[in-house]
């Protein structure tokens, strides 16, 4: 079973209004932030914004699939 991060994988851009790329191997986070709450962030927001962490109750990450689907590959 492939875990899929479906809410994101239609967004044009992520919680801190960076934008997706959309194309095939980009990394898409669900993770905890240095601000406190989750958010959805591309690459770049999650170095900036993310604790650097995943796995239970740190994150998730998700790689886009050559259809647009979002699959879960770490965390």
């Amino acid at each position: 079973m492939t875990l899929r991060y479906v809410s994101a994988e239609n967004r044009d851009t992520d919680d801190f209004d960076v934008k997706f790329s959309k194309k095939e191997g980009e990394a898409v986070y669900d993770a905890v932030t240095i601000h406190g709450p989750w958010a959805t962030m591309t690459q770049e927001s999650f170095r900036k914004h993310g604790r650097g962490r995943l796995g239970v109750g740190q994150g998730q990450k998700y790689v886009r699939q050559s259809n647009g689907q979002l699959h879960k590959a770490e965390g």
